[in-house]
């Protein structure tokens, strides 16, 4: 593994370009700090560090390589003995993709990875991803507040230019499935799993640029989200299904720029239900 210093000076080059070291964003400065945090071992800080950078920029940037944020958590919730929310952070970091492009990454997938996916989850954890707000967690599922889905799906009614005096029946696809992307976003696995079937339930036909109203479009992919909310809750027969089920639908394609993201849950999924059956 790179000793610190290297590893700083490659992130710090990423960072500098094209702006100047000493002009970095709130979340480059986090980012740095949950670094040297966990070159020194202390995995508490680090985590904390990595959570809010996550906080301020919560999508890893292919062209910055080296920011690597769900994947440091990962290691370091591990390193702290949180094997749920490790595994959380690391399905993230999976599903975004960016590690195993670079350098550092693939070290510590190489190191962690199999070790994570492997721990055995005898705690019902806080997930450490970055929320809308707190959330608790037990064995089977962790929510938002009633109040807190409700403010959510207002925002999601007036992005679909939709009238919130729409009786819930007559809401179309696009809503739900808007409104099922939001909540898996705020870390409600199960709710969003609900919201996305409803979606299906109306319109069951994916597809990429699907038209929901005027000029407004979307990649409508509600099985491939259904099985990435499964995964985070971690039924894995059920995201086997829903993935199986996506790629029956063709939802992706090797020529899609992000069919990567789909492999790699893909594999997350056989892997741990191979791992649960041995």
């Amino acid at each position: 593994m790179k000793t610190y210093m290297a590893i700083l000076g490659g992130v710090l080059a990423v960072f500098a370009s094209p702006v100047q070291a000493d002009t970095f964003s709130p979340c480059q400065v986090a980012y740095l700090s949950g670094l040297e945090f966990f070159e020194q071992g202390k995995y508490q800080e680090a985590s904390d560090s990595f959570f809010e950078s996550i906080t301020l920029d919560p999508e890893p940037d292919a062209e910055l390589a080296e920011y690597i944020p769900y994947l440091y958590l990962s290691v370091s919730r591990y390193e702290q003995g949180y094997m749920r929310e490790a595994r959380d952070a690391l399905i993230q970091s999976q599903v975004y993709g960016v590690a195993p492009e670079t350098e550092q990454g693939k070290a510590l997938l190489n190191q962690y990875a199999a070790k994570i996916m492997s721990a055995p989850l005898d705690q019902p954890e806080l997930v450490s991803v970055p929320q809308s707000s707190p959330v608790t967690v037990d064995s089977h599922s962790y929510s938002i507040s009633e109040n807190e889905a409700q403010i959510i799906r207002a925002q999601v009614l007036k992005r679909c230019a939709l009238s919130s005096k729409v009786s819930h029946n007559k809401l179309p696809w696009y809503f739900h499935y808007e409104y099922g992307k939001d909540l898996l976003e705020a870390g409600d696995s199960q709710r969003a799993i609900d919201a996305f079937t409803l979606g299906a339930n109306i319109s069951e036909d994916p597809g990429r640029d699907k038209r929901m109203y005027g000029m407004w479009f979307v990649d409508y992919l509600p099985y491939y989200q259904i099985a990435l909310a499964h995964s985070k809750l971690g039924d894995w027969e059920s995201a086997r299904h829903a993935i199986q089920t996506s790629e029956n639908f063709g939802e992706f394609s090797p020529n899609d720029p992000d069919y990567e993201s789909f492999t790699a849950l893909e594999q997350l999924i056989e892997k741990n239900i191979k791992s649960n059956d041995s």
